[in-house]
């Protein structure tokens, strides 16, 4: 009998009809727990855009193996750069200072996870760059979270300067005190500095906005600015743009796709183009 009945609703138009309440609860179970956690988000978080979100522990583990897989350096060095960040009570002190003063303090949250910019943070550390140029600021968290990986690379030997650019006057909220000893604030439209700017690049993160050809027109100007071991990082797989900087500069490419906790943004998949190299 079930057996009959199984076959009446999975072989028949009719099945298929009386299928769909059952379905829709397929569809629901994955929904409704997003719904919620939207609507929590709302009611105790400030943010409008450029989230700030923890990752699931196992996320960490798979960044790690991936980074110590693309420079060859040990797993385990990775994934104690991902705590040092975690544990960087400086940089949340930092972070709630400022914001508790500023009128931003209705649109920014102070507890927070790092995000997408534990990549930035690993990347810095492991390949110590001596140029990190950031398109893209916004109220400079990211800015933040490189000039501390920067900062520990100075005190290791590998001096570096990340320079943040941003059209917008009001860009970089958070870059103040201790931070601006390895961060420069620049307002400039990124093109334009690009176009301009002198020596090579060893560190590039586009992460303005998914339009392919502003990607795109980045990544033309960055192909005799960058360093032959430098490395680029997107934190927008929308386009295809860095996957033609990788093949036009013979770079490898992937995909990292960061998994918040307890938020309703699926999260962001980070392109990323980079040569087959060994750290300094």
């Amino acid at each position: 009998m079930r057996r009959a009945l199984k076959h009446f609703l999975t072989s028949t138009l009719v099945g298929r009809y009386l299928l769909m309440p059952y379905r829709l609860r397929i569809a629901f179970a994955h929904i409704l727990p997003i719904m919620a956690q939207a609507v929590t988000w709302t009611l105790r978080r400030r943010e409008l855009s450029n989230f700030t979100y923890p990752i699931h522990t196992r996320n960490k583990r798979y960044l790690a193996f991936l980074v110590a897989q693309m420079f060859d350096v040990r797993e385990e060095t990775v994934f104690g750069y991902i705590e040092e960040l975690d544990q960087d009570e400086e940089l949340r002190k930092h972070v709630r200072s400022i914001v508790a003063q500023s009128p931003a303090r209705y649109t920014t949250d102070v507890e927070h996870g790092a995000g997408k910019r534990y990549v930035y943070y690993v990347l810095a550390r492991v390949c110590r760059p001596q140029v990190v140029v950031e398109a893209g600021t916004d109220k400079g968290y990211g800015t933040c979270v490189l000039a501390r990986a920067l900062r520990r690379n100075d005190e290791e030997g590998f001096p570096g300067r990340v320079y943040s650019v941003d059209l917008s006057s009001e860009a970089g909220l958070l870059v103040q005190g201790e931070f601006t000893r390895y961060a420069t604030l620049i307002q400039a439209d990124v093109e334009r500095y690009l176009a301009e700017f002198e020596g090579q690049i060893d560190f590039f993160i586009h992460d303005t906005i998914a339009v392919e050809r502003i990607e795109q027109a980045e990544y033309d100007l960055l192909i005799t600015k960058l360093a032959p071991s430098g490395i680029v990082y997107s934190s927008w797989h929308e386009t295809t743009a860095l996957m033609k900087f990788a093949r036009t500069t013979k770079r490898h490419y992937l995909v990292f796709k960061d998994e918040p906790v307890s938020h309703w943004y699926p999260g962001s998949s980070i392109g990323l183009a980079y040569p087959v190299m060994k750290p300094r």
